[in-house]
């Protein structure tokens, strides 16, 4: 992690556990839901998730979340809607793990893009100039590499007690960047496999356990970001 990257606050860590469902277990995945006795319910409509991720020339985010590093970082801005050409009011995220907890720094960014005629040169000045300038000045100077845009559809559960939140994302798509001066949203590849995230506060992680015991699916490791540079490799 980057000198910069200290002054970034801690805000409230949180365990995350994921699993990676293939489509003939889904079904079973979804009954397991329902009939846990910690009687989830339906937090949010349905919604689809759009983030750009960046790095550096080395892609030193992308190598240390392929290892495991214990303290590692994830940059994205990120918005919703099932339109992934257009941007509106994004949010760029820190997602940042040290050992087994996690947390985000977010800043909101005004304004609307459009991913069919803006440059990355472009987004990055109209990002940059509305950080806060004692944290992030000259920030794409430390992140200039767009990696990919990763599109999903995510489904959001919580606890009848509000303590465990369930999400499962759905039609997973990686839109490699890499090395393109203008945005590639035309070609894609796309997920089979569903991926559940299953999150609790710090102080909640035994009964984190307690939930994930109840579900028959293996809890491992899994990072969106990893796997669509992996995905755009192997093509």
């Amino acid at each position: 992690m980057k000198n910069w990257e200290d002054k970034l606050q801690i805000q409230q860590p949180r365990h995350e556990l994921k699993a990676r469902i293939e489509p003939q277990f889904l079904d079973n995945v979804y009954a397991q839901i329902q009939n846990s006795s910690f009687l989830f319910f339906e937090e949010y409509p349905e919604r689809q998730v759009n983030s750009i991720y960046f790095d550096d020339n080395s892609l030193s985010n992308f190598a240390d979340n392929l290892a495991g590093i214990n303290a590692r970082i994830k940059v994205r801005l990120r918005w919703y809607g099932s339109d992934i050409k257009n941007i509106h009011e994004p949010t760029l995220e820190f997602k940042i793990k040290k050992n087994s907890y996690g947390w985000k720094n977010n800043y909101q960014i005004k304004g609307s893009f459009d991913l069919r005629t803006i440059s990355w040169a472009t987004l990055f000045n109209e990002v940059e100039k509305q950080l806060p300038q004692d944290k992030f000045a000259d920030f794409f100077s430390f992140y200039p590499v767009v990696s990919s845009i990763i599109s999903y559809k995510r489904e959001y559960y919580k606890s009848q007690d509000q303590k465990i939140r369930l999400t499962v994302d759905k039609q997973v798509s990686y839109y490699d960047q890499y090395l393109h001066s203008m945005p590639n949203i035309n070609h894609c590849l796309i997920e089979d496999d569903t991926i559940v995230e299953i999150k609790a506060a710090e102080k909640d992680q035994e009964l984190l356990s307690k939930c994930t015991n109840e579900f028959q699916f293996r809890i491992g490791k899994n990072s969106k970001y990893v796997n669509a540079l992996l995905s755009s490799i192997h093509t």
